[in-house]
């Protein structure tokens, strides 16, 4: 296959740059999807991409995202900013904030789905570590949380259970 024997190629740094930065920067990144596409398959189908989606592929190497990663790789993306903490962030952050809109209050708090944009536009914010104060709904971090568990890369029980 042409792409793996590129990759392979590449993964040694040297002094081959894309645009100021190492291609074995890309090439490692690159690898790294492809091993686990390999053992799980592809998680996407066969749907085209958004220009949203490419454009957040074309920099995850450099700013990767919690959602669509491993457990271990979302710790990793946490370290530098919450060192001590032993769960993922964005479980703590959204669990705290759903509270904080007032989910003892609302019915149906993980049935009924939040404003996808709301949760979209949360989505970005929290990927940055974010914290956004200025949603009353609910739903909407109920939403995205319950987004995160479904597309993290390994689900949290296996699929032969």
């Amino acid at each position: 296959m042409y792409l793996e024997g590129y990759i392979y190629r590449h993964l040694e740094p040297d002094r081959a740059n894309y645009k100021g930065v190492p291609v074995s920067v890309h090439a490692n990144h690159c690898y790294k999807r492809l091993e686990r596409m390999t053992q799980t398959g592809a998680k996407k189908g066969l749907k085209k991409p958004t220009a949203d989606e490419v454009e957040r592929a074309r920099r995850a190497p450099f700013n990767p995202s919690m959602f669509g990663n491993t457990l271990d790789d979302v710790m990793d993306i946490q370290q530098k900013r919450h060192p001590g903490l032993e769960i993922p962030w964005i479980v703590t952050f959204l669990t705290k904030f759903v509270l904080q809109c007032g989910a003892q209050k609302t019915e149906g708090i993980f049935r009924v789905p939040g404003d996808i944009d709301e949760v979209n536009s949360l989505k970005t914010k929290v990927d940055s570590f974010e914290e956004s104060k200025n949603l009353r709904d609910p739903h909407v971090p109920a939403s995205l949380l319950k987004l995160w568990f479904r597309e993290l890369y390994f689900p949290l029980v296996p699929d032969n259970y």
